[in-house]
């Protein structure tokens, strides 16, 4: 719950309820969309910082 609640601080993701046990998504997050056309660069910053988290 503490790693779930660190990672939702640091890359402003949602996490599922009973994370990591959630039959749905398991423990993965939940990148919400770019409001307008000039936050995309700073949602694609999340991403690539959670890649570099999950080593994917």
């Amino acid at each position: 719950m503490i790693k779930a609640l660190q990672m939702v601080d640091k890359y402003k993701v949602e996490t599922p309820a009973s994370r990591p046990d959630n039959e749905l998504i398991k423990d993965k997050s939940i990148i919400p969309p770019p409001v307008t056309i000039d936050d995309i660069p700073e949602s694609m910053k999340i991403i690539q910082g959670l890649c570099v988290v999950a080593n994917v």
